[in-house]
């Protein structure tokens, strides 16, 4: 049993989106180093790959060939931008 195609729209774009507000909720809150806010550098990726997913309800699963692609070179931009933040943070500070 699937949830829908609009569902998975909302779930995806929220997944990938989501880490980004909580980066700054954590900064604003001062549980990480203002340095980790470089990993807002990879939102412009997340865009892109969120405009793809909602142009599945337009254009069809085949718009999404590729997606599974490009989420996991997302995943390795934040991740490595964060860890630059974190390791930056140790250096300056």
């Amino acid at each position: 049993m699937g949830i829908g195609t609009r569902a998975s729209v909302w779930v995806y774009c929220f997944e990938i989106l989501f880490p980004f507000l909580w980066i700054t909720g954590c900064v604003v809150a001062g549980i990480l180093p203002g340095l980790c806010l470089v990993a807002w550098s990879a939102v412009v990726t997340a865009l892109k790959n969120a405009r793809m997913m909602i142009g599945v309800s337009r254009n069809g699963l085949d718009s999404i060939s590729r997606l599974d692609e490009y989420t996991s070179k997302l995943q390795l931009q934040f991740s490595v931008f964060l860890i630059i933040g974190f390791v930056g943070t140790a250096i300056l500070f």
